[in-house]
């Protein structure tokens, strides 16, 4: 029988006794997993809460949505507008007035529209006869700054064409 000889330290301390208990794990105390629990049901709280608000959001958006069709529908109804399967039905009172003015106001659209191609053609069929004279833009830009230069008071003017400076006397033509 061999025995245990005990190695101690400068103070007396059993060295075995400490090794042992420094390899070890130290046991969490009953307050601290009472306290960690707590945080966890907290952030799956917080989690449910944000499903359930998503959820009452995505429904609270087809409610809308629904809502808006049947307004639509409503609406349709009351102006008369054509629906599927039925077909124009005749206006009377002040549906006739109501429809008599939507087709002003849809012919008065019309007639902006025609002004404005009229124009646009007339600003083409302008710069066809520019071009029909081999008047060129670059010119035409020159005889635009001469007529506000000299607005009928200044004789001389000067003006660039081509980079080269030329003096055009209103008097001489």
């Amino acid at each position: 029988m061999t025995t245990h000889r005990k190695i101690t330290n400068e103070k007396g301390h059993d060295l075995d006794e400490i090794f042992r208990k420094s390899r070890k794990k130290p046991r969490t105390s009953q307050k601290e997993i009472k306290e960690e629990e707590p945080k966890i049901d907290k952030l799956t709280d917080m989690m449910l809460k944000l499903m359930k608000d998503t959820k009452e959001i995505k429904k609270n958006q087809q409610d809308l949505k629904t809502e808006m069709k049947i307004i639509k529908e409503e609406n349709d109804k009351i102006r008369g507008a054509r629906t599927k399967g039925d077909s124009r039905k005749i206006r009377k009172g002040n549906d006739q007035e109501q429809y008599c003015n939507d087709r002003r106001q849809k012919n008065s659209m019309r007639y902006k529209t025609r002004r404005k191609q009229h124009k646009n053609v007339l600003k083409t069929y302008k710069e066809r006869i520019f071009i029909s004279n081999k008047v060129t833009k670059e010119e035409i830009q020159i005889q635009q700054k001469i007529n506000r230069k000299t607005d009928g008071k200044s004789t001389k003017v000067e003006y660039q064409k081509n980079g080269n400076e030329c003096k055009w006397d209103k008097n001489e033509g």
